[in-house]
Parts: structure tokens; sequence; C-alpha cells
């Protein structure tokens, strides 16, 4: 609030003269309580986003909401079968990967990132290289005892917000190893990936254990904690 008192100092001021000036005009009840209270509604939107913006849960919540459709997204291509299934927000060693999706023509390992301004260069260089951690984290994990299948793991960078997806084709593309999909195209992507080596009964066991290892991992912390 601070750093936004200036705005905040003119909202508040634009507000009670809005009051003043309608109890001033002795309008109806009906009228007084209709203005006030829509000038009111806005006001509190508008401090509601400003202490979003201000203080950085804007993004926060923007990551969210991605890595929601993200996984909406992937709940379709399990049903259209272009995947044997996913498994979201493993941890390890402090880093989070978004998602492990095990797919007959692979395993993939999503890296979702919301983008509502326009991407700099900078922040491609930083998206692909968080990309390529996760999918050696999610290796890792993969040639570890508790999940022993040693799959390569595919870094895939997931955009979310008009100004991160829409400069990215349908089809997707890969940059530096790493394929990047907007994240309303990510299930018909994955329809490329629907045949492949990898076996139902196979994927089954390896994405159980992969479970047990979130949950187990997830537990630990809990009772550290």
């Amino acid at each position: 609030m601070r750093e936004a008192k200036l705005p905040i100092g003119v909202l508040l001021l634009a507000e009670g003269l809005i009051v003043a000036i309608t109890l001033l005009g002795e309008p109806s009840r009906f009228a007084q309580g209709l203005i006030i209270g829509v000038s009111s509604t806005v006001f509190l939107g508008f401090f509601v986003l400003l202490f979003l913006m201000v203080t950085g849960s804007v993004l926060t919540l923007a990551g969210i909401w991605g890595e929601r459709f993200a996984k909406d997204e992937l709940k379709m291509a399990v049903k259209r079968g272009h995947i044997w299934g996913f498994v979201s927000n493993v941890e390890l060693g402090g880093f989070d990967i978004d998602s492990i999706a095990v797919a007959p023509g692979g395993v993939f390992a999503l890296e979702v990132k919301a983008h509502l301004a326009r991407r700099r260069r900078r922040d491609d260089s930083a998206d692909l290289q968080q990309a390529r951690y996760g999918a050696r984290k999610a290796a890792s994990i993969f040639r570890s005892v508790h999940v022993q299948s040693p799959h390569e793991v595919e870094p895939v960078l997931v955009l979310w917000g008009r100004r991160g997806a829409d400069e990215v084709p349908a089809e997707g593309l890969t940059v530096d190893g790493v394929h990047v999909v907007a994240v309303g195209d990510l299930a018909n992507w994955l329809r490329r990936h629907r045949t492949g080596r990898i076996s139902e009964d196979n994927a089954k066991a390896v994405l159980a254990r992969l479970q047990d290892f979130k949950d187990t991992r997830r537990a630990c912390q809990v009772l550290c904690v």
C-alpha cells in the first residue's frame, strides 16, 4: 500500500467526491444506493487488482491457472488415448516438476510458464533452461531405485498467456532441444506420440511407482516440518 499510496489516494478522493455529489444531489434512495454501490465495487475491484500487481501475486495466480489448464489438456490426452497417464507436481531437491507424462512414444517433463507481457529474449532463455533442468531431474527419478525405469525424458515448455502462446504455432516448435507448445494445443501435440515402444502395462507400473515416490516425498516433508 505504501508503494501505491498515490493511486490509492486518488481513488479514495474520487470515491468520496462521488458519494458527496450523490448525497448532495438528493436523488431517490434507490439511485443513491445504486451509484454508491457501483462506485464502491469498482474501487474495490481496482484496489484488489492493484494489490495483486504490486505484490507480484498476479504472476503467481497466472502460473497456477496455466498449470491447471495444462492438467486439463493432459486429462484430455489420456481420455483420447494419446498418453498413458501423468503425475503432476513431482518435487526433487527443492525443484518442482510441473508434470511428467508417459506416452507410448516417450516420457515428457512439462514446465508450464505464464506470460502476461511480451516475452523477452532472456525470459525465453531462462524458460528453456528450466525446462531442460526439469527433464534432467525427471530422468534421475526414473533411474532411481524408486522407479527403476531408465527412460529418456524429453523437456517440454508449455506456454500460457496471450503474449506467450500466440507466438507458438499450433503444431509447436523445437528450440535448443526443447519442445515448445501452447497450452491450448498440448493435447493435440501429444497425439503424435500415441504410438511407440512403451506398453500400457509398463506405463501404468511406472506411473504407480512415480506416484508413490511423490507421495513419499510429500509425507516426509510434512513429518519433517
